[in-house]
């Protein structure tokens, strides 16, 4: 997270120094990666759980940004080390793109306060995320990465609008969780924004 935008993996490259300062530090940050963190159950039990309707990608994210909203913290504490092959279990096949975009969208979607909903989101949706997209598959492309089935090259290119597609159909179950969200408020988007830069320190 950074100025209140989710960096994709692929363009991290581009602040590795800082990533690298934040991953040697204790820090605040918007969420954790659900593969090692722990949660204390009294926060769970006002903030809420995984959203369900997630399943994977970005349930960490969005749970994350619910922990900030109600007024707790996310640390990075990098004393423990753990090891994780990112999409070990799912791969990076379209399907995959689908539902990491579509719950992307969703996060923001829940979370964002009414200004930056209004502000941010159509930035996300119609200029970041379709950037993020075609930079993604020109990159798997130019390198030949083993992860991009080229035999698929359709369906990765589609996937984002199958994602668009999804978001727009469970939009209203989304409004509901919404209104659940923002009345946890305690904290502005602009102070979470400020709390979890890639700058800030404890």
């Amino acid at each position: 997270m950074n100025g209140g935008f989710i960096v994709p993996f692929f363009l991290q490259t581009l602040t590795e120094e800082r990533i690298e300062v934040i991953s040697n530090s204790p820090s605040n940050n918007l969420a954790n990666s659900g593969c090692a963190v722990l949660y204390k159950k009294h926060v769970l039990n006002i903030v809420g759980y995984f959203d369900e309707e997630y399943w994977s990608n970005f349930e960490d994210w969005d749970l994350g940004y619910r922990i900030n909203i109600a007024g707790f913290k996310s640390i990075h504490i990098p004393k423990s080390l753990v090891f994780h092959v990112g999409a070990g279990s799912e791969g990076f096949m379209p399907e995959r793109k689908v539902k990491s975009y579509r719950n992307m969208l969703f996060t923001y979607f829940k979370n964002y306060e009414a200004n930056n909903l209004l502000l941010r989101l159509p930035i996300v949706m119609f200029v970041l995320l379709p950037l993020w997209h075609l930079g993604w598959i020109l990159h798997r492309l130019a390198l030949n990465l083993p992860d991009f089935e080229r035999k698929r090259g359709l369906d990765y290119f589609l996937s984002i609008m199958r994602a668009y597609t999804q978001f727009l159909f469970k939009l209203k179950i989304f409004v509901i969780k919404r209104y659940r969200v923002q009345r946890l408020r305690k904290v502005s988007d602009k102070q979470i924004f400020l709390n979890t830069s890639l700058k800030c320190l404890i």
